[in-house]
């Protein structure tokens, strides 16, 4: 009886490696461990993540996620000579750095922000990165040095917390390792502006989104009703430990109903969406108008600035669409598309 290990033709070595993504699709690295132990898999880059790692049957390992400041990362226990295979999504055609190293003890801890400023009753989510980058996960403990200005509690992921603001005024909040290292920031805690039973003028830039509160006299059901004509605005109504709702479909177009106490105070989250055109970021191909205005502000806006010099110094325009099946390359700036 002959066992035969195939291993794969491109692995993953410790240290740095440099590797082509695919664009919208999932990405497959293999590694082969020498020693067991708990490894660190970063990928450097906000457009994608690392979905997970199995063994090359089939098998999952225990495994955590978690985000730095330019790096998705995934912690995983790996036994020696078995291959590994990881699961990486991008969003971009391009180069990047994966780096594999053995997983060490944390040397520190930092926080996603300097200050943190909210309205009472909004929750904030707020992640902790561990110091290396590549340090084994640990347990975070989180903290406010005063609750009647906020509450803060531990998400799921262990490496992030919501923070519930109660009331006006300012506090410290710390979140802190098992050995010991912490990191500290200050909170300050406004009253949201308040909105009346009645007619309310509220100025809103497109994707804006804004925070008021309200506190019912009366009991029962209320309608808000927002007549904007070439807008959407989506609420989100939470009561003050940051609960949201259960909103009703309204009476027409921009209107909302939900059962309110009196005396309750809520918080209205107002998310203000574009009225250009489709009334969202990505163009709406099948309107016509739409099209027009994105030729002119975009191809015309490159003619008017550099028309000139269209099929010499610049032979063709980029797309980021290169999955287009009729395509040509160019080899040299001198080619023409």
């Amino acid at each position: 009886l002959i066992t035969v290990t195939v291993y794969p033709n491109d692995p993953l070595v410790l240290g740095d490696n440099y590797r082509w993504f695919q664009n919208y699709g999932d990405n497959y690295f293999y590694f082969v461990p020498e020693v067991t132990g708990e490894y660190a898999l970063s990928y450097t880059g906000e457009n994608g993540q690392i979905l997970g790692v199995e063994a090359a049957d089939g098998t999952v390992p225990y495994y955590y996620q978690r985000r730095a400041d330019d790096a998705y990362i995934l912690n995983a226990t790996l036994q020696a000579g078995v291959i590994y295979k990881f699961k990486v999504y991008a969003e971009y055609d391009e180069e990047k750095l994966v780096t594999l190293e053995l997983a060490q003890d944390a040397t520190g801890v930092t926080l996603d922000r300097d200050s943190l400023e909210a309205w009472a009753g909004a929750p904030v989510e707020i992640y902790a990165y561990l110091q290396p980058i590549t340090a084994k996960q640990t347990e975070l403990t989180w903290e406010s040095d005063n609750e009647a200005v906020f509450t803060v509690t531990a998400n799921g992921d262990g490496m992030s917390a919501t923070v519930i603001p109660v009331g006006a005024g300012e506090a410290t909040l710390t979140v802190r390792t098992k050995e010991g290292y912490e990191a500290s920031i200050p909170v300050k805690v406004n009253e949201p502006p308040m909105l009346q039973t009645g007619l309310n003028t509220v100025y809103m830039n497109s994707y804006e989104t804004k925070v008021f509160g309200f506190e019912p006299q009366v009991s029962g059901e209320y309608i808000m009703y927002m007549p904007t004509e070439n807008t959407q605005v989506f609420p989100n109504i939470l009561v003050p430990n940051g609960t949201a709702m259960e909103l009703y479909s309204g009476y027409g177009y921009n209107s909302f109903t939900f059962e309110a106490t009196a005396g309750q105070k809520y918080v209205l989250e107002l998310y203000n969406d574009s009225g250009w055109y489709n009334g969202q970021a990505y163009l709406d191909t099948l309107n016509k108008a739409a099209v027009e205005e994105f030729v002119r502000v975009t191809y015309d806006a490159y003619y008017n600035a550099v028309g000139e010099d269209f099929g010499k110094s610049i032979p063709a325009i980029f797309t980021d669409e290169p999955q287009v099946p009729f395509r040509k390359y160019l080899t040299s700036s001198t080619d023409k598309g």
